[in-house]
């Protein structure tokens, strides 16, 4: 069986995939983070990560501007940092102002692309364009050589994987006959010839009554221009595809134990099998930890109601409030134990589902959101099976 630390070791791109809110982003910083400091070159690739998270990397924010993490910091954890750990955020505007920038060699025709209103809504909020950013993106990162592993932290996206089959798609659609036809006016509208043949032009003014000649115009231009942008993009498509369905690349489902999330990681876990997609492992975060065996929940709350009286704190409550704390605490406790056997029998269904042959990692619920190195450095020993940070941190330096 795999493991989770044997796919960072021998996989060159690792794709986190999952639906928000799994923590999906933290859990792709701390697989990067774990193989940096077991001796790569690694790059995370990540989707506008909380500020919490940037700082607890020692940044300010990331940008789309590969920036270098400084695994030193995790020194005071009696950690030797052995490889490098590099980070950027993808932007989509950013991603696809730098292709125009690699294929566009003329100023004043680069100026024509970023002021066109087709191109703006294109770069910025057009469904599926993070997708196609991403990919593309990460195509250039994986042929420059020098990272030893990329981890991709996927677009939440409404369809599963969409980001696999974006740049196919897109390729495609510029192959439509529609489209053909506006780059075909775009060609002529760019050379100064009439925009369109006698037989179009009846077309473009009727059209231009509602919307204005200028808006044909402006998306023939825009349309002209892409294409002859991304003229090699169906070669790039299948190059990314090539390396995201190769046995360099594994995938990685986060999950929670909540049921909604589940049935989506077993969604995941369908489509990926649909595109023979070689998936490593999957992390089910936020579980909960059933109580200590000892722990009895079915003694009488008076119990705990003595015992809390025997606390110095409970002169200022008095009896009667410390009673209904103890009510509460005990209901509370019998309730959190209920969700905890809950989880434990998700996480069986799901190892079961998903086979022997595949790591299942679990990482705690936390009392409080990942905000420090500290807890960072917890997280990845709890979801590693390292040596856990309490017992190498004196007492005082927890308090934090």
């Amino acid at each position: 069986m795999s493991t989770l630390e044997s796919i960072l070791d021998t996989r060159r791109v690792v794709v986190v995939v999952g639906s928000g809110g799994v923590g999906k982003t933290t859990s792709s910083a701390l697989f990067a983070l774990h193989a940096a400091i077991g001796g790569k070159r690694v790059l995370v690739m990540t989707i506008d990560p909380a500020r919490r998270l940037a700082n607890a990397l020692g940044v300010d924010g990331l940008g789309h501007e590969i920036e270098r993490i400084d695994l030193n910091l995790f020194r005071e954890f009696d950690v030797e940092p052995k490889g490098e750990l590099w980070a950027t955020m993808l932007d989509m505007k950013s991603a696809f102002d730098s292709i125009i920038e690699r294929h566009v060699k003329s100023d004043q025709e680069r100026e024509q692309i970023y002021n066109n209103r087709f191109y703006h809504f294109f770069s910025t909020s057009l469904a599926g364009a993070q997708e196609l950013s991403a990919t593309d993106r990460l195509l250039d990162v994986v042929r420059s050589g020098k990272f030893d592993l990329v981890v991709l932290d996927t677009p939440p996206t409404t369809n599963a994987l969409d980001f696999l089959d974006a740049p196919k798609r897109f390729a495609d659609a510029l192959d439509n006959d529609t489209i053909r036809w506006f780059i075909d006016a775009g060609r002529r509208a760019v050379k100064a010839t009439n925009l369109v043949n006698v037989g179009a032009g009846m077309v473009i003014r009727t059209l231009g009554k509602f919307t204005g000649i200028d808006f044909f115009r402006e998306l023939g231009e825009f349309l002209y221009h892409l294409n002859n942008v991304l003229v090699g993009f169906h070669d790039r498509a299948q190059e990314t595809q090539d390396i995201l369905m190769g046995d360099d690349a594994a995938f990685v489902i986060v999950t929670s134990p909540d049921p909604a999330t589940v049935r989506e990681a077993q969604f995941f876990r369908q489509k990926l099998n649909e595109y023979d997609a070689k998936f490593g492992a999957i992390i089910v975060n936020r579980v909960r930890q059933l109580l200590p065996a000892e722990t009895s929940l079915q003694e009488d709350p008076k119990v705990l109601h003595q015992a809390l009286m025997q606390l110095a704190p409970s002169e200022l409550y008095g009896s009667s409030l410390t009673e209904r704390l103890a009510e509460k605490l005990s209901k509370n406790a019998c309730d959190f134990n209920g969700l905890a056997k809950m989880d434990a029998r998700t996480i069986e269904t799901l190892s079961k589902e998903f086979g022997s042959g595949v790591a299942l990692n679990q990482v705690p619920l936390y009392a409080h959101d990942i905000h420090s190195l500290q807890g960072l450095e917890r997280v990845r020993r709890d979801l590693f099976g390292l040596t856990p940070l309490d017992d190498i941190l004196a007492p005082s330096y927890l308090e934090d």
